[in-house]
């Protein structure tokens, strides 16, 4: 038997949350600790990051035939709108919001970053070389992302703190 950090009661070391107190628990090393995220709170921060996915792949697979058919309007980043409203109607657990905010953070950079590719080749690129460098730099972009994204579900599914390794920092 273990004791819950939180209230004290004596818990089974295989329990993954405090009878007593409710509080998530967290292991260590021959230690049990209370105020770890709960099983909804760690499937919400994955999907602060997951959700960022159908928008990376509409911007990187289909923003020409976007621009196309829609116009200007296809540039409204659905890979930074989705997150966005997902992370408003989470904002009550602070392990969520940080994941959130680590989301949104990274799809501003990549956002700019594929924009900057995409407007590179479009306007500034001329010649067959240019357009290789183009096509290597453009699935370096996408692939790049949307792996770092996989990477921090994952760390989110495993209670991390989910900050990218290219990111803006604000923190």
């Amino acid at each position: 038997m273990a004791e819950c950090s939180g209230c004290r009661a004596e818990i089974a070391s295989f329990d993954r949350r405090c009878w007593q107190c409710g509080a998530g628990i967290k292991r260590d090393v021959g230690k049990l600790f209370a105020g770890a995220p709960t099983d909804k709170e760690l499937s919400q921060a994955r999907l602060c990051h997951l959700l960022a996915l159908p928008g990376m792949l509409v911007l990187g697979l289909f923003i020409e035939t976007a621009v196309d058919r829609v116009g200007l309007l296809a540039f409204v980043p659905l890979n930074l709108v989705i997150p966005f409203v997902f992370w408003l109607s989470t904002l009550k657990s602070r392990f969520v919001r940080n994941h959130g905010l680590q989301t949104l953070n990274f799809q501003l950079l990549w956002t700019v970053v594929m924009f900057l590719v995409w407007y590179w080749f479009n306007i500034l690129a001329v010649g067959v070389l240019n357009d290789l460098v183009w096509l290597l730099a453009y699935v370096v972009v996408l692939m790049g992302g949307i792996a770092l994204v996989w990477i921090a579900s994952n760390d989110a599914a495993s209670a991390g703190d989910g900050k990218y390794p290219i990111r803006i920092p604000i923190d």
